[in-house]
């Protein structure tokens, strides 16, 4: 358990360190009109915001229609839990369930 502990503090402070302090470790100089340097974000295309967009779309799709999801997902679960329709589909000679 402390093995664990101790994995798990040194995973979440390498994490943090990399996730607040990335910009500060690998620089990006962009010349700015005076001939300065400085640090400039750069907008996001089209390209890199769609996928975004897009799950977004399906997680309020899935808020919206949980319930005919969910059935579906026990249905599915319920035919891979069939092992008698299952034998019976692989086994049966000519196809017929």
């Amino acid at each position: 358990l402390l093995g664990s502990l101790l994995t798990i503090v040194g995973f979440a402070r390498a994490g943090s360190i990399v996730f607040w302090k990335s910009a500060a470790i690998l620089p990006v100089p962009v010349s700015g009109t005076d001939g300065t340097s400085a640090f400039a974000a750069t907008p996001a295309r089209p390209a890199e915001v769609a996928p975004v967009m897009a799950l977004i779309a399906l997680l309020v799709a899935l808020s919206v229609f949980a319930g005919p999801v969910a059935g579906y997902l026990e249905a599915t679960a319920a035919q891979i839990f069939d092992r008698a329709g299952y034998v019976a589909a692989v086994l049966s000679p000519d196809g017929e369930v």
